[in-house]
């Protein structure tokens, strides 16, 4: 078997109990940078032996049978338990800065779940216990992106506590190529070619085996091993790209888990090249429900959505309209700049004022609008308060490579750019997919987030790895419940109706909200602060078998084209300078 460097970030004090013999420790590359660089401190963990790799069974080979009686790919019976431990280092630096009450583990797995007796790889997970004195159950989070190690997840307070004060223990699991083995490339595009050569060169053909199928296998691994008691429930929560991973999960274990809740969901069978199309008709429905409204619709005198968007692209592109006015709509940032407020909650609903003072193409009306997207984006950055530093990182402006005091580095370098495209290219993209039409067409829609050219991207130069081959048609035997908001752009809307009517998962949506809906800052409560989004995630896992009640999501703010709910006062005195913007565009 081929000799590997898989460089990883790993928990350093669990390689004796939970990976077994045939693992070693080598000090680090001098000069490899990254997660391996040197000055972190961080070791390189490897299964090679000199020139041949380990071909050690893993702890967690496949079988038929499993102690959750699940017919999956789970490991032998009986399974080993987790060993969770306190001295959590990943690298040079102790990962319960992050909490104080964090635990971690490590697991040794096939790298190909269809090959147990090949080789492994060791991939680690964090445990922040209930705050109860009696656990209820096992609360299993993944990560969105896909590259996101879900380690961001406990840097939420509100929603941590939550979750622990319910009686659960909060378990992130980080995706294999997050976390641990990590997959790094220093080229300036994690979708070029000269990234995909980098990590080819640390793992060839075995590069394939970073996919969503195998991180499911994963997961279920874990959770095997975690062995709940006989009355804890087993909780799998995912959010955008975790959602899809908790959908392939469902998929390989059918029955181990209590209850599954898609937050902002991405459909199995979708079509990523596609997104670009469904951004722009998310952002005509929003401009309808302007021309739908008595008074708005008066403003603004067009027929429809799509005639408003139309009209917005033409003003730019025959005329000259002043500043923001680069020549050409395509020229412009107009189109990314409405799709970030489109993807905001509060933010969004001063769109349509927006678009109506740019359909003017007046040099006056297009000042007040560069000034008022600054302050909207202004509003966007203080909603949250200012975060100065991570809990186990840099500053948040810093780059992402390590200090050369040994300063660890910043927390989003635990985000793999490599893993996205890797995980994209073998799961996520069709054969048949066309993103550089859909980038191409995308520089004439009012609003866009940028997926065609990302998606292009990676299809140009990665699309030489194997597609993996999964029974996506399936009905998922485990209850699911679907959280989206109405004007998530990320995740869109339509996707959300698919993954629902596929599982027979009851869907709840948020007119609203914004991507992630049960965290914080997202939407998912009252303006008075009531809780919404997370009871509604508390009352599915109490009887995952019966609906919720989603009056409370019915009751939360609508969209206000028209400008008038309270809260908006304030967004409106900065962005505008009034708390009536709509005087600002003249009687036609």
């Amino acid at each position: 078997m081929r000799s590997s460097r898989p460089r990883a970030l790993l928990l350093l004090s669990l390689l004796a109990t939970a990976c077994g013999d045939d693992v070693t420790v080598a000090s680090t590359d001098q000069g490899t940078g990254g997660s391996s660089d040197s000055t972190t401190g961080a070791v390189e963990l490897t299964t090679t032996s000199g020139e041949e790799s380990s071909t050690s069974t893993s702890s967690g080979a496949a079988d038929e049978t499993s102690s959750t009686g699940d017919e999956t790919t789970g490991g032998p019976d009986p399974a080993q338990p987790l060993d969770w431990q306190t001295d959590c280092l990943a690298g040079s630096y102790d990962l319960r800065r992050i909490h104080p009450d964090l635990q971690c583990t490590a697991i040794e797995v096939p790298l190909d779940w269809d090959e147990p007796d090949g080789e492994t790889i060791v991939v680690g997970a964090v445990r922040i216990p209930a705050t109860t004195q009696t656990r209820v159950g096992t609360f299993w989070t993944l990560d969105g992106g896909p590259g996101g190690s879900g380690l961001g997840y406990p840097l939420d307070e509100g929603w941590r506590e939550e979750i622990r004060q319910a009686g659960y223990d909060i378990i992130v699991t980080p995706h294999r190529g997050t976390f641990s083995p990590y997959l790094l490339c220093a080229a300036v595009s994690n979708t070029s070619a000269d990234c995909l050569a980098q990590v080819e060169e640390d793992w060839g053909d075995r590069l394939q085996h970073f996919n969503t199928v195998e991180a499911a296998r994963d997961v279920g691994e874990f959770i095997r091993r975690e062995q709940a008691g006989e009355d804890e429930r087993v909780v799998v929560y995912g959010v955008s790209y975790g959602t899809y991973w908790a959908q392939f999960y469902a998929g390989e274990f059918p029955t181990q888990a209590d209850a599954i809740i898609l937050d902002s969901a991405v459909p199995m069978n979708g079509d990523l090249a596609l997104e670009e199309y469904l951004v722009q008709e998310q952002a005509e429905r929003l401009l309808q429900e302007c021309v739908d409204d008595p008074v708005c619709g008066a403003r603004v005198g067009f027929e429809s959505g799509e005639a408003f968007s139309a009209a917005v692209v033409s003003a730019i592109d025959d005329g000259d309209c002043g500043m923001g006015d680069a020549g050409l709509w395509e020229e412009s940032n107009f189109r990314f700049l409405f799709g970030q407020l489109i993807n905001s909650d509060r933010v969004r609903n001063y769109v349509p004022l927006l678009a109506a003072m740019l359909s003017r193409c007046e040099p006056e009306l297009s000042a007040t609008v560069n000034t008022a997207i600054n302050g909207l984006f202004g509003a966007l950055a203080s909603k949250t308060g200012p975060v100065e530093q991570m809990p186990i990182g840099v500053p948040l402006h810093s780059p992402r490579r390590p200090a050369t005091d040994g300063t660890p580095p910043g927390f989003d370098l635990l985000f793999s750019g490599a893993l996205q495209s890797a995980v994209i290219a073998t799961t996520m993209l069709s054969e048949d997919a066309d993103p550089a039409q859909a980038e191409l067409d995308a520089m004439n829609h009012f609003a866009s987030l940028g997926f065609g050219t990302l998606m292009a991207g990676i299809q140009a130069n990665w699309s030489g790895l194997p597609k993996v081959e999964f029974d996506r048609a399936f009905a998922s035997e485990t209850p699911m419940l679907v959280l989206n908001a109405t004007y998530d752009l990320q995740t869109v809307m339509p996707w959300a109706e698919i993954v629902a009517e596929q599982h027979g998962a009851q869907l709840i949506e948020f007119n609203d909200g914004q991507h992630g809906v049960t965290l914080s800052g997202t939407g998912g409560k009252t303006l008075q602060g009531d809780p919404c989004a997370r009871a509604l995630m508390f009352e599915f896992m109490d009887d995952p078998g019966e609906p919720v009640d989603d009056s409370c999501a019915q009751a939360l703010p609508a969209v206000d084209v028209n400008l008038e709910r309270a809260d908006l006062v304030d967004v409106s005195m900065a962005a505008f300078g009034t708390d009536d913007p709509w005087s600002l565009l003249p009687a036609e």
